[in-house]
């Protein structure tokens, strides 16, 4: 490639820096959704834990059971809430995703079109060669015939 210079090459080279930061990006995003989930899950089974804990006790207090079952509300509603969160994180992988496929789409563009520029540049220099030699060969020609 001697002699040939991509003149869109900064522009590659900046997509493919962003290219491996989205790449990170989605990486964070899936991990954070993977510990979410499991902290959801934590939640459900210690939920039901409880709950089963709330049917074993035979002889309870009218508080003590009120209390108990506040309480198992507030877990269940930490489950939904923890839930909401892996939804959430679910859409942000989701984005980040098409922010890479976007960046790897205009990556291959970008790398297509130096290929083809690089093509060009090639058969340039082959025909150039070409046209020399038969100068070249003209020339051989003409002092022959002297």
């Amino acid at each position: 490639m001697n002699g040939f210079k991509f003149k869109l090459n900064k522009v590659l080279e900046v997509k493919d820096v962003e290219f491996r930061q989205q790449q990170k990006d989605l990486s964070d995003a899936a991990q954070q959704k993977h510990k979410a989930h499991e902290k959801l899950a934590a939640k459900r089974n210690s939920t039901e834990k409880y709950a089963k804990g709330l049917d074993d006790v035979q002889i309870q207090n009218a508080g003590n059971m009120h209390l108990g079952y506040d309480h198992y509300h507030f877990l269940l509603e930490e489950v939904k809430q923890q839930h909401e969160h892996v939804v959430n994180l679910g859409k942000k992988e989701d984005a980040e995703r098409e922010k890479l496929i976007r960046v790897q789409r205009e990556c291959k563009v970008l790398e297509k079109l130096k290929e083809k520029e690089f093509e060009k540049f090639q058969a340039d220099i082959a025909k150039q060669v070409q046209n020399s030699i038969d100068e070249l060969a003209n020339m051989h020609v003409r002092r022959l015939a002297k």
